[in-house]
């Protein structure tokens, strides 16, 4: 399976998984079939993203130089796990 949890994010616009969590959070008894994989998956998706980037960001300032997306996932993103992964292109130097 793939998934690009941020893909539709605009300025006045929200994912829709971000829209279902927020329903389901405020008013479960009425949205309780929005708690489903999909929307489960996404947002698994977006944390991994969001925290990759993270520490990528952290790690430039910390060192003031550029970091490559393969020495954050090899180095901070650990254990690895093959239930939810970036594109190869993240752990292998290109």
């Amino acid at each position: 399976m793939e998934n690009k949890p941020w893909d539709r994010w605009q300025i006045n616009d929200v994912p829709f998984w971000w829209t279902a969590n927020n329903k389901i959070k405020h008013q479960r008894a009425n949205h309780f079939e929005k708690a489903n994989l999909k929307n489960a998956f996404n947002a698994i998706g977006a944390l991994l993203l969001t925290v990759t980037y993270f520490y990528k960001l952290k790690l430039e300032s910390e060192r003031g130089k550029t970091i490559s997306w393969n020495y954050v996932t090899q180095n901070y993103l650990r254990p690895s796990t093959s239930v939810m992964r970036l594109e190869d292109k993240f752990y292998n130097e290109w």
